[in-house]
């Protein structure tokens, strides 16, 4: 089973000014009493912001625990910190809810997947949510062994291989890059078929190429 060491023990974070739970997000749990420490005083924009559903509320210090970047943002005298309001135009809000719910719910934690690490870790990465990475890269890091070790009984995805070993370069985690790179290093080096170099793309190649040249340096 995955390790759980990444996994957020906090229970919920505050997503309207009114739930625990947050605005848009149904449950059937019952209302939880609340404490004035965990109201929800951070408004976050997401997407266009052009309505209602573009919007969460957070509790600040909740928040600014998942996120170094929101922690430093609203720490500071700048102008998020005053109007208590942040704003991620690239960020939907389904990616937003996906995000959050990895980091603050250990079941389902467990049972993120590697469509679900690709699809959240780039703005894990550029937010600065280091649990979610670090769960991110759990995720991959098995994923990628257990590609090599069934690969002669199911074909691997190799879309999900190219773009999950380029991804942990660019967020800089060593262990996932490792197991990515040995075994994308190991077919280029083959040329066998379908286990080969002819296995790659060019567009697979093209987004390899800063990690083939960082590898390249190395040696």
């Amino acid at each position: 089973p995955r390790s759980s060491s990444n996994v957020i023990k906090l229970s919920f974070i505050c997503c309207s000014p009114r739930s625990v739970i947050g605005a848009n997000m149904s449950s059937n749990e019952p209302e939880t009493k609340k404490l004035r420490s965990c109201e929800a005083d951070l408004k976050v924009v997401l997407g266009g912001g052009a309505s209602e559903d573009d919007v969460r509320w957070h509790n600040s210090a909740i928040l600014a625990s998942k996120s170094c970047y929101i922690d430093t943002m609203l720490a500071t005298p700048m102008k998020e910190s005053q109007e208590r309001q942040v704003t991620f135009p690239e960020i939907t809000p389904e990616l937003w809810d996906n995000m959050l719910k990895f980091v603050q719910d250990p079941k389902a934690a467990r049972k993120m997947t590697m469509a679900d690490a690709l699809r959240v870790l780039p703005m894990y990465d550029k937010y600065q949510f280091n649990d979610g990475k670090g769960l991110c890269e759990d995720v991959m890091e098995e994923y990628f062994k257990e590609t090599i070790e069934k690969e002669k009984k199911i074909p691997p995805d190799v879309d999900a291989m190219v773009e999950g070993t380029a991804l942990a370069f660019e967020a800089n985690l060593s262990r996932a890059l490792l197991a990515g790179s040995n075994y994308i290093r190991m077919r280029l080096c083959q040329k066998s078929v379908p286990y080969g170099r002819t296995m790659f793309t060019e567009e697979h190649m093209r987004r390899l190429v800063p990690l083939l040249l960082h590898l390249n340096e190395g040696h």
